[in-house]
This record gives structure tokens, sequence and C-alpha cells, in this order.
């Protein structure tokens, strides 16, 4: 039950946490819930572990009140393109319908932006599928500029 005045906390993912952050997934795109039959699959499991033992990739959620409410996947990408820099790629940035509107993903966005200036980054990026208006515009109040165009090459 939430109260009138939610605590947001911003923390790593732990294990605990996986049941909570699939739904966040599903509630934007309904199609990855059929895709993984609604459950944790080995290959999340083993990306997962992944991430617990990387200085370089994270798995962070936003909770308020204990709940989770948000995630964002944040990766640091060593780059010898600009003489070399560490460049941060924010992927997988989820809110629970019920949360959105609340400043949880303007939190997490800022908190990733946080932490790549820690990291000694120069730029962070993400993509955000074409027809998704309403994230860009989020994007963009937090700061991101439309830079480039994106192509992807599924493999069989």
């Amino acid at each position: 039950m939430m109260t009138n005045n939610p605590t947001l906390n911003i923390r790593l993912a732990n294990q605990q946490d996986l049941p909570s952050i699939l739904p966040l997934f599903w509630d934007d795109k309904p199609e990855l819930k059929q895709a993984c039959r609604g459950e944790i699959t080995d290959d999340m499991q083993a990306i997962f572990e992944l991430f617990e033992h990387s200085s370089d990739h994270f798995l962070y959620v936003a909770t308020l009140d204990n709940v989770v409410v948000g995630t964002l996947q944040l990766s640091f990408i060593p780059q010898f393109t600009y003489n070399g820099e560490i460049r941060a790629n924010i992927e997988g940035v989820f809110i629970a319908n019920s949360a959105q509107g609340q400043g949880v993903g303007a939190a997490l966005v800022k908190f990733a932006i946080e932490q790549s200036r820690h990291k000694g980054c120069k730029i962070v990026q993400l993509v955000s599928n074409q027809v998704r208006e309403r994230a860009h515009r989020f994007y963009e109040r937090l700061g991101f500029e439309k830079s480039h165009f994106g192509f992807k090459y599924y493999m069989e």
C-alpha cells in the first residue's frame, strides 16, 4: 500500500527482485511475456549472474515504499573513438504503469547519469524505439539529444 509521500529508493537489483522486474517489461511490451512464457528463463538468470559479477554492467531497481516500480540497465563501454573514452549505455528503462508520472523514471535516469559521471564517462547514450514518441519527449526533457539512426541485425 502506498502512502501519500512514498519513499523512492534506487539500488542494485538482487535475486529476489527478478519476479518483480519481469512484470515491468510486460506492462510496456506484452509480447515479452509471450516470449518467455511469463517465467524467468535460464538465459535471463545467466545474464543476471553476469551482472552480479561485473564492474561494467548493472541492473538497478527503483522502489517506492520497498515495492519495485522501475528498472534500468547501465553498461559501461570502452571506446577507441574520440581519443579513447568510456561511454555509458542506458537500456531497459521500465516503470510500472501505477508509478508513471511520479518522477521514478527521471530519478532512475538521473541516477544513471551520476553513476556515469563518477565512472569518467564522456557520453551517456540510449536508444528508444522510433514509435515511442512519449518516451522521446521524456528523454529530451532530461537533456538527451536525438543524434543517430539505429540499425539491428537479427541473428537466426
